[in-house]
């Protein structure tokens, strides 16, 4: 099951500009899927991934090789996991100066991408972090009528007390979002944690991902 993230929008606000977009944040928080989603619905779109070592090697020692093989004819380019590229800033800028292309890469290495790519890229790239499921995103996946009723009472509510009685919203109700938000607290917002439905499962992936980040 997809879940809509909130950054496609402002994602999909700045296809159209020619800058190249960057995604960047931890592993296992989505930013594959979501690009992927969003890739689905635009034609002439190539989608790579650096750890094809033969695609990254070809990036890396033979440009051009790698513009004829996936950067013609297409409207839209991205590569995941660049981070793997070592000079893969200066490589894009000349991607960028020399083809009419959107460029939209990803990669779970903030330092790497940043440092590395944004040096050469000043002026021609907007960076868009995402992180885990926030609260609300976590409701969209879980309960997403539940998700409705939180959007509205959110600001009049405190989810660990009882609502006072100016706010109508039945215990019943209160208590859902409850059990979701301490859901929420103690397993975390990655995406695989929150669709795990097994509880042994759902606290062996929350472990494992912790371990992958820390």
């Amino acid at each position: 099951m997809y879940i809509k993230r909130k950054l496609e929008d402002a994602i999909l606000r700045n296809l159209n500009s020619p800058e190249i977009i960057a995604v960047v944040g931890p592993r296992q928080c989505g930013k594959t899927t979501m690009v992927n989603n969003l890739m689905q619905g635009l034609e002439d779109s190539a989608v790579l991934t650096f750890d094809n070592q033969n695609m990254l090697a070809m990036f890396e020692k033979n440009t051009d090789a790698f513009i004829s093989s996936y950067v013609k004819g297409n409207k839209y380019l991205f590569i995941d996991e660049f981070q793997y590229a070592k000079n893969g800033g200066k490589i894009l800028k000349y991607i960028f100066d020399t083809q009419k292309i959107k460029i939209i890469i990803s990669g779970s290495s903030v330092a790497d991408l940043t440092v590395r790519a944004i040096k050469y890229l000043v002026g021609r790239i907007f960076v868009f972090n995402l992180y885990p499921f926030d609260f609300e995103e976590f409701l969209l996946a879980r309960d997403a009528n539940l998700l409705k009723l939180y959007v509205e009472y959110k600001g009049k509510i405190n989810l660990m007390t009882q609502p006072s009685k100016s706010v109508k919203i039945s215990d019943i109700i209160h208590k859902r979002m409850l059990k979701y938000y301490e859901e929420f607290l103690l397993f975390g917002g990655y995406p695989r944690v929150v669709l795990e439905e097994n509880y042994e499962q759902k606290k062996n992936c929350s472990t494992l991902f912790t371990t992958l980040i820390f």
